[in-house]
């Protein structure tokens, strides 16, 4: 698998993550555009110097993924996993719940 690749995925990843963190979140409805248009100069950056940097490029841009996903919990607040786990169990029928309220919060 080439780095360019791996940023490319990386890039998708990140869109999926702001989409869903927005719907699911307290303010209803898609982001403002400039969140998008941050993460594409950031990934557009990583996919151009992947040329030339190789893995490295994929790694930042690994990277960029996990502490997106990370920086919720490092604060103690309930992140993403949270929200998608809440949000897939009222798909399933589940009784709906707050985010992060109990069981499977990786917050203290």
């Amino acid at each position: 698998m080439t780095p360019q690749r791996v940023v490319l995925g990386a890039w998708l990843a990140m869109i999926v993550l702001a989409t869903v963190r927005s719907i699911a979140g307290p303010q209803k409805g898609l982001p403002s555009p400039s969140v998008y248009l941050g993460g594409a100069v950031l990934f557009t950056a990583l996919y151009g110097s992947a040329g030339f940097l190789g893995p490295l490029a994929a790694v930042l841009a690994v990277g960029a993924d996990v502490g997106a996903v990370a920086a919720p919990y490092l604060r103690g607040q309930p992140g993403i996993l949270d929200t998608a786990a809440s949000w897939l169990d009222g798909l399933a029928g589940g009784a709906p719940q707050a985010p992060g309220g109990g069981q499977g919060s990786l917050a203290p």
